[in-house]
């Protein structure tokens, strides 16, 4: 990676990323408008995976198994249950007939 003043006054932001051989693209050139130090900071926290350190949170086993018990087909009209049934939500309705599933 490399940042760069440019333009007239040299007042605009430029990152250029190369990449690794064998890639579809070799070389990127953005344009930014915010501090470049500040976007290289940020690049090299995704190239390092730091994100991903503070990301990972401990699932609720209880909420895993309510999640993976949710019904596929509504108990009062029978339609197919297509709602994605996220961590969290107690219950979910039907789109065909409005019954209302506690999960």
């Amino acid at each position: 990676m490399e940042t760069s003043k440019q333009g007239f006054l040299k007042n605009e932001d430029h990152i250029e990323i190369r990449f690794l051989s064998g890639t579809a693209v070799q070389v990127a050139h953005f344009h930014i408008w915010q501090d470049n130090a500040a976007w290289l900071a940020l690049i090299n926290r995704a190239k390092n995976k730091d994100f991903d350190q503070g990301r990972a949170v401990a699932l609720d086993q209880a909420a895993v198994e309510k999640v993976k018990a949710a019904p596929a087909q509504c108990p009062s009209c029978g339609g197919v249950i297509t709602t994605v049934v996220l961590r969290g939500m107690d219950s979910i309705k039907c789109e065909y007939c409005g019954f209302v599933i506690r999960l």
